[in-house]
């Protein structure tokens, strides 16, 4: 049985209440409280799964039963999962699972691919100007360089940055530029405090 909105001789269902408590009033009665399509049954969490029939989603993960399916685009099907899928079979273009659940020789789908026939891996390559990867490290062509990640910032270097002054967290010269007592931010230095040596 549906409960009633508690508001005084009201007798429409229920359906807003507190953050993650009981339905207790209706939309007409709502005041502040938020529609509670938006948790799940339990009053825990947000509904993502449910029966093929339903309008709306009512079950968290952990409510949910096993002919219950997710409203997301794009998680595990890897049951009791929740995160994005990415992989799948060479040739399919939706991920059916996670990097954690996926099956032997699946590879990951859901990202751009280097331009060499049948290579899988994320290009990073293209020439200068350009802002998209076309190629991997292994397939680059001649003159193409890195256009993901940062530069160093001389003038016409395209050397990936580690140097920067110490307690910066930012790399922004590679060794050939970088300047005096700039250290490299991605090694791992000696323990002792004030030591800039690496072990």
């Amino acid at each position: 049985m549906p409960k009633l909105c508690e508001f005084e001789n009201c007798r429409k269902q229920a359906s807003y209440g507190y953050f993650y408590q009981t339905p207790e009033r209706c939309k007409e009665h709502k005041e502040d409280r938020k529609s509670q399509y938006r948790i799940c049954r339990c009053g825990n969490t947000r509904p993502y799964y449910k029966l093929a029939d339903d309008k709306r989603a009512s079950y968290c993960i952990k409510c949910k039963t096993d002919e219950m399916f997710s409203i997301r685009k794009g998680i595990c099907k890897e049951n009791n999962c929740n995160t994005f899928s990415s992989f799948n079979f060479e040739g399919e273009e939706k991920g059916l699972y996670c990097s954690k659940h996926k099956k032997i020789n699946m590879i990951c789908v859901t990202t751009r691919k280097c331009a060499e026939n049948k290579c899988n891996i994320h290009p990073i390559f293209n020439y200068e100007g350009e802002e998209t990867g076309l190629y991997c490290l292994k397939h680059k062509k001649k003159n193409m360089i890195n256009v993901r990640d940062k530069k160093c910032l001389e003038n016409n270097c395209n050397n990936i940055p580690s140097f920067n002054f110490e307690g910066k967290s930012k790399a922004l010269y590679c060794s050939k530029h970088k300047k005096n007592n700039m250290i490299s931010i991605f090694a791992n230095k000696c323990y002792e405090s004030n030591c800039n040596y690496y072990p």
